[in-house]
């Protein structure tokens, strides 16, 4: 993990209604190394929206997420575990 900014591992959110949740990023991991350009692709309503501000901690109040941050800065590094 030396060279690596941003490491994201099982990625998991999903929204809650009244009946059920509905799922709408489903167990994802890649990393973002220094130096790197990494841009996240996909079609309309993958989930690229929901897993930025979910890497962000501001998703809306009714989502769930499960996952594993860690994140690493010149100053600091910071391991965030979700479930």
């Amino acid at each position: 993990m030396s060279d690596k900014l941003l490491d994201v591992r099982n990625l998991s959110i999903a929204f809650k209604s009244d009946q059920r949740a509905l799922r709408v990023v489903s167990d994802i991991s890649f990393d973002i190394g220094k130096a790197e350009i990494f841009g996240l692709v996909g079609e309309s309503g993958s989930g690229k929206s929901m897993t930025a501000l979910s890497i962000l901690r501001i998703l809306p109040v009714n989502a769930l997420q499960k996952a594993i941050f860690y994140l690493k800065t010149e100053t600091c590094s910071l391991l965030v575990k979700m479930r």
